[in-house]
C-alpha cells in the first residue's frame, strides 16, 4: 500500500543514499573536519526568522 501512495519510494531512498557527501557521514577518519575554520567574513549572514 505504501508503494501506492508513494510511487518511487524504493529509488528515492536509494537515491538518496547513494549521494551521501563524506562530510555528512561525520566520519573523522573520510572526512577533515577539524581542518574547518569559521568564516569571520561580515558580508555572509544568516537572516534567522521565527514563524510561529
Amino acid at each position: 500500500m505504501w508503494e501506492k501512495n508513494n510511487p518511487g519510494r524504493i529509488e528515492s531512498i536509494f537515491r538518496s543514499i547513494a549521494n551521501v557527501s563524506l562530510s555528512q557521514l561525520a566520519d573523522t577518519d573520510q572526512f577533515p573536519f577539524k581542518e574547518l575554520r569559521k568564516n569571520l567574513d561580515s558580508d555572509l549572514q544568516l537572516n534567522v526568522v521565527e514563524i510561529v
